[in-house]
């Protein structure tokens, strides 16, 4: 670590500490020692200097954006390089509202916003689905005499979209002079997050030109509002013209058959992306999990569940759910089982698919409301935070109903757990698929 921090400052010092190593700095380590030389040297008082060393914080592939946050009340006369430079920055962060904080502070020393200023302010507002904040920034482009701009129209379009002010959006839409493939897919978006598929299609089909962005956004709009016949005539239409499909499309038509159950479609999809070499990534790989369980092929399903590289909550869940839906409540278990040993934290619908296998797989009689089975997901939050030989403890103020006490051994028997649970009449003891009671209570 010495040796990296002294050819930091060696480099320095030898060509000139004027931005030599800003654009290659890719950590912290080198980003503090850069920013504690340019403060010993004043040349951190260098506005075009410090403007450099905000850009570099502020770059999206460099995760550093907190660091210009600090920096920034050092800064004794900002330009509106520098302002700019975190309204972008936090546009896509955590915290998008801070981007107004900004811009707000560059109107208060008296900065004049450009071109630059007004996307990123407005994509802020669509970050946080905020109309109220999308709207006072459209005031804001008026007022400055950026309305005309393309990318601010643009970036208008996308953000009344996305709050789903579809008539706000066309209005901008019709007054963009120059218009670009943005701005046809932002407007088709709009509609569809509208539910106006109808509209978006007519659009779709004037366009002068389209992208792979164009075609995912129709076909997966299509699959958000049910209109899963139309997806799949899409991808037809789109391998027609000759277009190469990617990763983004290939979701929204797997996710479309598998709400039709369209087995062959789905297996022709799955064959079309195997065939162009598209990349089996999480996103991807969990549609075709949730696509082969809801079309009728569980095997088939824990197949490209146990080929993917990763995996995260929603396609371990969409394999349980799948495996709850065919009946298997053992094998649900037990991937629900591996997948709280990986680390992962099970979400609300991951605890219904399991309770739905115990019901499928016969250890329900009928489906009841959670709250009248509280212990199954005590017990859930018992697997994930107890390790055995310790036993998970369940208190409850009902007496335990047939179904529960049948479906808790069970889990008993699949997770290797010892279960105690007191109900208002006696104790339980589950081990090994057995109860103390031995079934009389």
């Amino acid at each position: 670590m010495a040796f990296a921090s002294n050819s930091v400052l060696k480099t320095l010092r030898l060509k000139n500490p004027k931005l030599v190593l800003l654009e290659s700095c890719s950590n912290l380590i080198d980003l503090t020692i850069i920013h504690a030389h340019m403060l010993r040297t004043h040349f951190f008082f260098d506005v075009f200097a410090v403007s450099r060393l905000i850009a570099l914080c502020t770059d999206s592939n460099k995760n550093l954006l907190h660091y210009a946050i600090r920096l920034f009340p050092q800064i004794e006369n900002p330009n509106l390089f520098i302002l700019n430079a975190l309204i972008r920055g936090c546009s896509t962060s955590d915290d998008p509202a801070a981007s107004f904080r900004y811009y707000i502070q560059s109107q208060r020393i008296g900065l004049l916003p450009d071109n630059i200023t007004y996307p990123f302010l407005v994509k802020a507002c669509a970050q946080l689905e905020n109309a109220i904040m999308g709207t006072q920034a459209h005031g804001q482009i008026i007022k400055h005499g950026f309305e005309r701009d393309c990318y601010a129209q643009n970036s208008l379009v996308h953000m009344y979209a996305t709050v789903e002010d579809s008539k706000s959006a066309r209005c901008v839409f019709e007054e963009i002079s120059g218009f670009d493939v943005v701005s046809w897919t932002s407007m088709i978006a709009g509609y569809h997050k509208g539910g106006d598929v109808d509209s978006a299609r007519e659009l779709f089909d004037i366009m002068p030109e389209r992208n792979l962005v164009t075609w995912s956004t129709m076909i997966s709009g299509y699959a958000r509002n049910n209109r899963y016949d139309k997806a799949v005539e899409l991808f037809h239409v789109l391998r027609s013209e000759g277009v190469m499909a990617n990763e983004p499309v290939m979701v929204g038509v797997i996710s479309a058959c598998a709400h039709l159950g369209a087995l062959a479609m789905g297996k022709e999809a799955h064959e079309y992306v195997v065939m162009n070499g598209l990349s089996l990534n999480l996103i991807l790989g969990t549609a075709l999990v949730d696509m082969y369980a809801r079309c009728g092929n569980i095997a088939k399903a824990i197949r490209v569940f146990e080929q993917l590289a990763e995996k995260d909550t929603l396609c371990w869940t969409a394999l349980i759910a799948g495996l709850a839906m065919h009946g298997h409540a053992e094998k649900a278990l037990w991937y629900f089982s591996e997948m709280v040993k990986s680390g992962l934290v099970p979400w609300d619908v991951t605890f219904t698919a399991v309770l739905t296998a115990c019901s499928h797989g016969g250890l329900e009689e009928k489906e009841d409301a959670l709250d009248r089975h509280s212990e199954k997901l005590a017990i859930a939050y018992g697997i994930m935070k107890i390790r055995p030989p310790s036993p998970i403890r369940i208190v409850k103020n009902l007496r335990v109903c047939e179904d529960c006490h049948t479906a808790t051994k069970l889990i008993s028997k699949v997770f290797q757990v010892e279960l105690i649970v007191r109900d208002r009449n006696r104790f339980h003891h589950f081990k090994e698929g057995t109860c103390s009671c031995m079934d009389y209570w």
